[in-house]
């Protein structure tokens, strides 16, 4: 009897001992391509994508500066983030303005913004450069892993929003030179 009590607590203890190991969690998203994790950030912006594109229709739509904290330009998740959609939005029809031709654009867009400018001024903006909308966001950090991105799109003429949507982008699936990890 006291063998058979040897023998269930040495198997206990090899058991036991042949498990997992909680200090070595393997994160699934270790183990994905490249490929897998620019399919996982597609996944997450096509929704907002589809709402665009069904929103701008004919219309042309130019893209100011995804900004951290609505404040200061983030440049990494920014240019990341814009260029998926654009290759999204021109994969799915939308019309388009060069970046490079809004720098200028925006910086009047920002003073306008302010009450020093009224509202006819800013349609002339527009008018100017062939934008009818105006694509604009945020980034936003929610924790160690997780940015939030918030995407707006703003009529050019009135200055109305179009559309207001959220995604929150797990840092894992950018690529290190982006922000991820």
């Amino acid at each position: 009897m006291k063998q058979i009590l040897v023998h269930m607590i040495l198997i206990a203890l090899v058991v036991g001992c042949t498990g997992p190991s909680p200090r070595t969690p393997i994160d699934p998203a270790d183990d994905l391509t490249e490929a897998d994790r620019e399919a996982r950030v597609v996944a997450l912006l096509q929704p907002v994508v589809a709402k665009l594109t069904d929103l701008a229709g004919e219309k042309k739509i130019g893209f100011g500066q995804f900004l951290k904290d609505g404040r200061d330009f983030e440049p990494a998740v920014s240019r990341y983030v814009i260029s998926r959609l654009t290759k999204l939005l021109v994969a799915g029809g939308a019309k388009l303005i060069e970046r490079r031709d809004l720098d200028k654009i925006i910086a009047e867009l920002e003073f306008q913004l302010s009450d020093l400018v009224n509202s006819d001024t800013r349609v002339a903006i527009g008018e100017l450069s062939g934008i009818d909308m105006l694509l604009l966001g945020t980034v936003q950090d929610l924790s160690l892993n997780v940015y939030r991105i918030e995407i707006k799109l703003e009529e050019m003429q009135t200055a109305r929003i179009l559309m207001t949507e959220s995604i929150d982008l797990d840092r894992k699936y950018l690529p290190v030179k982006f922000g991820g990890k």
